[in-house]
């Protein structure tokens, strides 16, 4: 009653509560817009920069090689190409020719190179090999990314292990030239670890003082003896 009577006795020229409250919410309406707009606009400007780094990538991506190997890159692999092939004339390799074996540019494993109809084809190396040549693969494999490890920059601790390389029944003249090779890898602060059941006598006589030979009389592994009961 007292706001029906205040609106009855107001002056004519004054406004309305209703009014004023219309003007207080549509003041704070555009205030919200104003603030709508100042975030829109510096979203607009994050955009700008993210489209202009969006379109420099775009490019960059457009100039890379098909295959996304860079210069450097397929010159490392084929420094490794080279090496394998090397060690592999080196350790008596027989399946193939040594100049037959090149690198996938996809995965970087082995393969072989074959003529079919006048072509020049890549293909896996699966059972066409023998089970000792599969071996002298692995030596040349490991040894040559050592010696990659020499000439560039590459992710490789220069740390390699082998667990009774002879085996497979490889001859020991391509086994004793591959202790040779791995014994090369300690002139470049590179260590490779060697565990063989020949002989220490003819161990000593192939890699002379170029090694650290150590040598286990008997079992390595044998039995704990238990103590009599006390």
């Amino acid at each position: 009653m007292r706001v029906l009577r205040q609106e009855l006795t107001r002056p004519s020229a004054s406004p309305s509560r209703a009014a004023i409250e219309e003007i207080v919410r549509l003041q704070a309406f555009i205030d919200r817009l104003k603030s709508i707009d100042e975030l829109a606009n510096s979203l607009l400007d994050e955009l700008r920069e993210i489209a202009a780094e969006w379109a420099l990538e775009t490019n960059n991506l457009r100039q890379l090689p098909a295959d996304e190997l860079t210069v450097a890159d397929k010159r490392k692999i084929e420094h490794l190409q080279t090496a394998i092939r090397r060690h592999l004339e080196r350790y008596g390799f027989r399946s193939f020719q040594p100049g037959e074996i090149s690198l996938s540019y996809d995965n970087f494993r082995p393969l072989v190179l074959r003529n079919d109809k006048g072509e020049t084809l890549e293909k896996e190396i699966n059972f066409e090999m023998s089970a000792s040549d599969a071996i002298r693969l692995k030596w040349a494999y490991y040894l040559s990314c050592m010696e990659l490890l020499r000439d560039f920059s590459v992710n490789h601790p220069g740390l390699a292990i082998f667990d009774e390389p002879g085996q497979q029944e490889v001859e020991s003249s391509s086994l004793f030239e591959f202790l040779r090779s791995a014994s090369q890898s300690a002139q470049n602060g590179q260590q490779v670890l060697v565990s063989t059941s020949e002989t220490y006598e003819a161990v000593s006589t192939t890699l002379g003082d170029s090694a650290n030979i150590v040598s286990f009389p008997g079992f390595i592994l044998q039995p704990i003896e238990t103590g009599s009961a006390g």
